[in-house]
């Protein structure tokens, strides 16, 4: 094995360190808030993919993690706090609802949702002055402006879910929240890297 193999293998371990660290932080970060505080964890650990996937970047995980879960607390809760009870009416009206024509729009509305979802946390770091309905706005549009990216992410994550219930289930638990954050975070990046090439640097 020569010596180039062995820092690729190096680097691969320690990105597999990384995403069991994420995942165990933004578990407690959620567990500790009481479901609550799920933007702050999601913009922390987006937060950091940025920096690590986007800008090459190799930050320690706890440190940096806990200055970004702190960096836009505030905002990262409202938008947390605005998605939790979006999904929780909307998949309630799912199991609910028996007219089809409702059941229809409440799955277009989840749709929108998760496309919205696929880029918000990233993009928290990058749109610094932006209201949270402003967020929302430019991160919808996006989602669909460059939606064959968001459909990868998806896609992705979806897949890595099943392959992980079927050959290594405990996988889940240690990797499930912080794969979820990589393909989103990898979809930000290619969206954002597509961003810089007509804007200059974000």
């Amino acid at each position: 094995m020569t010596l180039e193999k062995i820092n690729r293998l190096n680097e691969l371990l320690i990105g597999v360190l990384k995403l069991a660290y994420l995942n165990l932080l933004w578990l407690v970060t959620v567990v500790c808030g009481l479901g609550l505080t799920f933007g702050p964890a999601c913009a922390a650990m987006l937060h950091y993919y940025d920096r690590w996937l986007r800008k090459k970047e190799e930050l320690p995980v706890f440190r940096s993690y806990w200055r970004f879960l702190k960096k836009d607390f505030k905002r990262s809760l409202i938008i947390g706090l605005i998605y939790e009870l979006m999904f929780a009416v909307i998949l309630g009206n799912l199991f609910l609802l028996k007219n089809w024509y409702l059941l229809a729009g409440n799955v277009l509305i989840l749709v929108i949702l998760l496309i919205s979802f696929t880029h918000v946390f990233s993009l928290l770091g990058v749109l610094p002055a932006e209201r949270v309905l402003s967020v929302f706005k430019v991160t919808t549009v996006l989602g669909f402006g460059y939606l064959h990216y968001t459909i990868l992410a998806w896609t992705g994550i979806i897949g890595s879910y099943l392959l992980l219930a079927k050959v290594a289930p405990a996988a889940l638990f240690l990797f499930g929240i912080a794969l979820t954050g990589f393909f989103l975070g990898t979809a930000s990046k290619l969206v954002l890297g597509e961003l810089e090439k007509v804007n200059g640097t974000i």
